[in-house]
């Protein structure tokens, strides 16, 4: 409920989440509101909550998903490289969609994203933190 208020303050909203399923690497798509009040432990859908915006707030800003396919979902998996891949193919994809939004006067902040760092080393293993790091 509070993320219909979250999107009535803005134009735009683009909701970044990971695709279990799929051959591509990534999807973006417009959202549309949709009364659907189905919702599990974890959360409403991005239709329902656009629909709780426009019931609640009488607004209905340009909603988009970006779904970035992943392929471990096990509590404590880091990405793995084919989803690190898909993740930077999908920023790449983004920074020129919001630099094409913002015209010639895009800031410098919209500079081609740096290539993500990976928290495992050659082995595939996650590097042990010490206690309080």
């Amino acid at each position: 409920m509070e993320d219909s208020l979250l999107f009535a303050e803005h134009e735009k909203v683009i909701i970044v989440d990971a695709l279990k399923t799929g051959s591509q690497p990534f999807l973006f798509k417009q959202i549309k509101p949709v009364k659907d009040f189905s919702f599990t432990s974890h959360s409403l859908s991005p239709e329902a909550v656009a629909y709780l915006c426009q019931e609640l707030y009488k607004k209905t800003p340009d909603i988009m998903t970006l779904a970035i396919r992943g392929y471990e979902f096990e509590v404590g998996e880091g990405l793995s490289p084919a989803a690190r891949d898909n993740l930077e193919a999908a920023l790449e994809f983004l920074m020129k969609k919001l630099k094409c939004a913002a015209g010639p006067r895009s800031s410098a902040i919209m500079n081609k994203p740096r290539r993500l760092k990976s928290k495992r080393n050659r082995h595939g293993k996650e590097k042990k933190r010490s206690p309080g790091a």
